[in-house]
């Protein structure tokens, strides 16, 4: 896992964002190039927020028995 830093952004990379997922580094790269996920460019290196990454899995919860327009 990665080690947090209190007060900081909290970067995470490909691999652990990878492995957070639980998909293969591969999906990660073409999810980027296809801009399917949030991801930071720092210089020439892509990193991911953790929290950007739980808020991005949380837009695409599918709430399975619930009417469309009825989410608790």
């Amino acid at each position: 896992m990665y080690k947090e830093i209190e007060g900081g952004p909290n970067l995470i990379s490909i691999q652990q964002a990878a492995e957070y997922l639980g998909i293969t580094v591969g999906t990660i790269y073409q999810w980027r190039s296809q801009h399917k996920i949030p991801y930071i460019k720092v210089g020439r290196r892509v990193k991911f927020k953790k929290e950007q990454l739980d808020q991005w899995l949380t837009e695409r919860t599918v709430h399975v028995g619930i009417e469309p327009g009825l989410r608790q």
